[in-house]
């Protein structure tokens, strides 16, 4: 396979928005930039001479005074890190110049993180007591997330938590498992693919596969994508075994019972709600994955599809390419008939120069949550412009947390908005459906993307979970890995996917996910079930603006908080399966009536897809 970085191809690439970082700093290599670098090492250095060894004698007044400097230099050290991932993005070739930036935020950060270790050893009943302050008080949130870790922390010989001992883990561990991943992400962008007579890197072909609406031009390129990746097979196999087990010796040292627990305690999940979450979502494979497969064998005329087959259009779908302009519109236009406050913020973010067109889907708060910056791979599919009404519901949840002057966005609350969003646009594209075969295919498109983000990253979970298991043992070989993800694949499609196709074993090394967000199926099924559940209970409110009204207040929450209070407020108790289960009962709903539309289609006379949407 060629080598070197490839530049994303898309046909309409130059009508694409990219984003304008200047408003961070003027370029990556300018003074401010390295001014903000010397900055923020002398404030970390500041904040240690200041309060090392001293954070126990502190006053509450002394301890919230110290915080609020703490989440200062946080703030800032988001903003550098947030502009040199955004910087790389736009130009992968600036790789080791991320690199270096990133081990100076590090080492600004190690002088720093005595400052949580100490808090967590102070004695609860101290720290309860200070907590009548209302200087103190009003960061309780930051002060419940710390102390979460506290059964956790590394000791000293006294049995108190050490932040020498930290230090060292933070340094070790931080830098080790960054050093991989970089590893993973250069692999993944320097190694290209042939997908239609145009080269991707190896990291963003597969989903330029799938868009592939011929199927005999889409298994060649999936072959060629297999071949890529077989390429890599040492390597990523390294990186995957390496990174575990870094994961794994932090986990000993900590005590953590199962592997997953160490990532759901940031994210502010109880290892009893992602239970209940993955039980919920291990109950509806059969009922909504498996079915919705199967059905699609069918309409491929197959029993058993090719897994190149499994996200591809129908053969004979011919949409017409929404272009951005039209897809920006349409996005604002269903934001607004949610709510005027949605519709302004989302038009505010859509009309910005934040958004990158040409990268993943991401999105960076940037230290700024009123100002966030995203980027999403749009090639004017359906899905695409449903990701975009996901994104853009992220960007509304983050400044409407900031306008209530919250700084630290949930993960949770992140993935509902997501899903809000994508409903949004969903019944927006439905409602200007012209026939039945165009509203067929919407529905298509969006089951598949909300399939995506709760049962297949409860499969991936599965994965990671087993892979974590086998490397406790001994080094996991690729073909090892291989079967562990056809097997979790398998789980999740059911039998109307063929994995047994040569080459399917070795599509684990692209789930990037595994990498750079390992074990977020909970986040992801907590925020796709709920918001599922929300959207559905608005469609049959009888006062929609009261609900809209509703929903809004309940996003505008951030902080250690949020949770708790957006599930209050819709009913959901975390611990209980059958509450999660409701947003997929709404999801199985929309199945059936992919179905019947299906039928509706069958006994219609044939109309061109391409003539049936309305934007």
């Amino acid at each position: 396979m060629a080598k070197g970085s490839q530049k994303r191809a898309s046909t309409a690439e130059a009508d694409l928005p990219r984003w304008d970082l200047s408003g961070l700093f003027p370029s990556p290599d300018s003074a401010e930039l390295k001014q903000a670098l010397i900055s923020l090492t002398a404030a970390a250095h500041k904040f240690q001479s200041s309060h090392a060894g001293k954070v126990a004698g502190h006053d509450p007044k002394s301890l919230a005074l110290a915080i609020e400097e703490f989440l200062v230099f946080e703030t800032e050290a988001n903003r550098i890190r947030s502009y040199v991932r955004m910087s790389e993005i736009s130009d992968p070739a600036r790789s080791f110049w991320a690199e270096e930036i990133e081990e100076k935020i590090y080492a600004a950060e190690s002088c720093t993180v005595f400052f949580k270790t100490e808090i967590n050893a102070i004695a609860e009943t101290s720290l309860i007591e200070q907590m009548g302050d209302p200087a103190l008080s009003r960061h309780a949130g930051f002060l419940a997330a710390v102390r979460a870790m506290r059964p956790h922390a590394l000791k000293d010989d006294s049995g108190l938590p050490s932040p020498v001992t930290e230090t060292y883990a933070f340094e070790k561990l931080g830098t080790g498992e960054s050093a991989w991943r970089r590893l993973y992400d250069i692999t993944l962008r320097e190694a290209s693919v042939n997908v239609g007579r145009k080269f991707w890197p190896l990291g963003s072909a597969e989903k330029a596969v799938d868009r592939i609406a011929d199927p005999d031009r889409r298994r060649l390129a999936w072959d060629n994508l297999v071949a890529a990746a077989e390429g890599e097979e040492k390597t990523l196999s390294l990186v995957f075994n390496s990174l575990v087990n870094l994961s794994a010796a932090n986990n000993r040292l900590r005590g953590f019972k199962a592997p997953e627990d160490v990532f759901l305690l940031p994210r502010r999940i109880a290892p009893e709600t992602a239970a209940a979450l993955m039980e919920a979502a291990s109950d509806y494979n059969s009922r909504l994955s498996h079915r919705y497969f199967a059905w699609k064998a069918k309409k491929a005329g197959v029993v058993r599809m090719h897994p190149a087959d499994c996200h591809a259009p129908l053969s004979g779908t011919k949409w017409e390419k929404i272009t951005w302009p039209q897809a920006q519109k349409f996005v604002i236009d269903a934001f607004k008939n949610f709510s005027p406050k949605a519709g302004e913020l989302a038009e505010r973010f859509l009309t910005s120069s934040r958004i990158d067109a040409g990268g993943a889907g991401q999105i960076f708060d940037a230290g700024s949550t009123d100002q966030p910056y995203a980027a999403l791979d749009f090639a004017g599919e359906t899905k695409d412009v449903l990701s975009l009404g996901g994104v853009t519901a992220q960007a509304v949840h983050m400044m409407l947390a900031a306008e209530n002057a919250q700084i630290s966005p949930s993960r949770t609350l992140l993935e509902t908005s997501a899903t809000l969003g994508k409903m949004l646009v969903f019944d927006a594209f439905v409602t200007g459906a012209r026939n039945a075969a165009a509203e067929r295919d919407i529905f298509m498109a969006g089951i598949e993307i909300l399939l995506e983000s709760s049962l297949s990253s409860a499969a991936q979970m599965n994965f990671e979970k087993n892979f974590y298991r086998l490397c406790e043992k001994d080094e996991v070989s690729p073909a090892d890995i291989g079967a562990l993800w056809k097997k979790s694949q398998a789980e999740y499609c059911g039998p109307s996917v063929s994995f047994e196709t040569a080459g399917a074993s070795k599509l684990w090394m692209l789930q990037q996910g595994v990498i750079h967000d390992p074990f977020s199926a909970p986040a992801r099924i907590f925020g796709a079930s709920l918001g599922m559940e929300i959207y559905d209970t608005y469609t049959n409110a009888d006062d929609k603006t009261a609900f809209a009204e509703k929903c809004l207040s309940a996003l505008s929450v951030g902080g250690s908080g949020a949770e708790a209070q957006i599930l209050s407020a819709f009913s959901i108790r975390p611990a209980e399966e059958n509450d999660w289960k409701r947003g997929f009962r709404a999801l199985r709903r929309r199945l059936e009536h992919l179905f019947t539309l299906d039928d509706k289609v069958q006994n219609a006379v044939p109309v061109p897809a391409a003539q049936g949407r309305k934007l």
